[in-house]
């Protein structure tokens, strides 16, 4: 009988799992991120701000939800360090 490496298992192989129920998860996730995203948006846009790439992304291999503050000019990046600085 040939023995199988771990890369070779599938998702349907995690004990105590179901399919359905990783699906729900990884959609909720990604609802999730997707809303911590705007919201950060909408908080940034307040302060003067805007991250342009900004974006929910997928979720991490544990199923935490996960947010892409993404790229930025360096002046933006400066402006809002020193925004933090000032505000924290």
């Amino acid at each position: 009988m040939k023995e199988s490496s771990g890369s070779e298992r599938g998702m349907d192989d995690v004990p105590g799992v179901s399919v359905r129920m990783r699906y729900r998860r990884f959609d909720e996730a990604l609802k999730e991120g997707d809303a911590a995203a705007r919201s950060l948006a909408d908080a940034l846009e307040v302060a003067g701000f805007k991250l342009p790439s900004l974006s929910g992304d997928f979720p991490a291999i544990d199923g935490a939800a996960l947010v892409r503050l993404g790229g930025c000019s360096s002046a933006l990046a400066f402006r809002l360090a020193e925004w933090i600085r000032e505000h924290a």
